[in-house]
Parts: C-alpha cells; sequence; structure tokens
C-alpha cells in the first residue's frame, strides 16, 4: 500500500466518523482536501528552501552585536553595487533600535504595510484551509 491510499484510507476514516452515519462521503471530498494539504505544505517547503538564499538582514544583525556577520552582508550587496564597505563605513551607522512593536509594521511605510497585510492573510488563510 502506497503512502497515498494509506493517506486516502485514513481520512476517509476520519470524515465517515466525523459525519452522520446516513450522510454519504463521496471519493472528491478526499481529493479536494488532500489537495489543499499538498497544496499547502509544498508551499511551505518552497518557502523554506528559498528563505535559506535570502541573507539576514544588516540592521537586526547590528541590533544583535553580530557586526562580522553584518560586514558581509553589506559588503556582498555593496559588491554587486560597485561600492566597498569597510568595518569604519559600518561603525558609522547609527545603532538600530532594539524595540520594536507590532504596530510599527503597519506604519512605517507603504510596502511594509502591504507585506505584512499579505503575510498575515496567508496565515489566515492556512488556518481556514487546515483547520476550518
Amino acid at each position: 500500500m502506497c503512502v497515498r491510499d494509506h493517506i486516502n484510507t485514513k481520512l476517509t476514516t476520519l470524515f465517515r466518523h466525523s459525519l452522520q452515519s446516513d450522510v454519504d462521503l463521496r471519493d472528491d471530498t478526499v481529493e479536494h482536501a488532500l489537495f489543499s494539504v499538498y497544496a499547502l505544505r509544498m508551499t511551505f517547503v518552497f518557502i523554506y528552501f528559498f528563505s535559506r538564499l535570502i541573507p539576514e538582514s544588516c540592521r537586526w544583525l547590528l541590533s544583535k552585536g553580530r557586526k562580522e556577520e553584518a560586514l558581509e552582508v553589506l559588503q556582498r550587496v555593496a559588491k554587486s553595487n560597485g561600492h566597498k564597505v569597510t568595518m569604519e563605513t559600518l561603525e558609522k551607522l547609527p545603532t538600530p533600535q532594539r524595540n520594536g512593536r507590532v504596530w510599527q509594521l503597519f506604519s512605517t511605510s507603504s510596502t511594509l504595510r502591504l507585506w505584512t497585510s499579505v503575510i498575515f492573510i496567508n496565515w489566515f488563510d492556512s488556518f481556514v484551509i487546515l483547520y476550518v
């Protein structure tokens, strides 16, 4: 028995126990539920692997005291822009704030407001697909 057949039988059993006995469970209901679960899982796998390619924020690294890593990130960005960054340049930068609030995600810039809203909607959709 392959993994998909095993999952189908488990889900069918789960749905049949949760529904009344006189209601007939159709196979496409299980297929739709499986498709939703698979699509959501693949989205998370995709995000997980590609998030490793994006470097940490220089500001965040500086606020945590990780100056060497921040310098590496800045040097990589500066190299692509045709500039050079040294530790002296990094020392001239203002020390970032350590205390952030959730409301600042919506009030700082329109781009940050848009991305925060998109992420919140994505989490809400994930909740609806999995738990409702």
